[in-house]
């Protein structure tokens, strides 16, 4: 079974005790666990955390190795 896991952008408004609003940018790797069926969703600060993560996954799921540790 491949794994389809996808990287998207989002960015959290917050809004300050002083007023001011600050954007936080996360990148999200969205993929279905492949034995439960149920989607997963794992949060970085930057792109490159995001690529390899998928890129681990993708291999674990290649080789059979794929355990979901929390």
């Amino acid at each position: 079974m491949a794994l389809n896991a996808t990287i998207t952008k989002r960015d959290r408004t917050r809004v300050l005790t002083s007023g001011a609003e600050v954007v936080q940018t996360r990148f999200v790797v969205n993929f279905r666990h492949p034995h439960t069926g149920r989607r997963s969703q794992r949060f970085y600060k930057c792109h490159r955390g995001a690529l390899a993560c998928r890129d681990d996954l993708v291999a674990s799921m290649a080789t059979g190795t794929f355990n979901q540790l929390r």
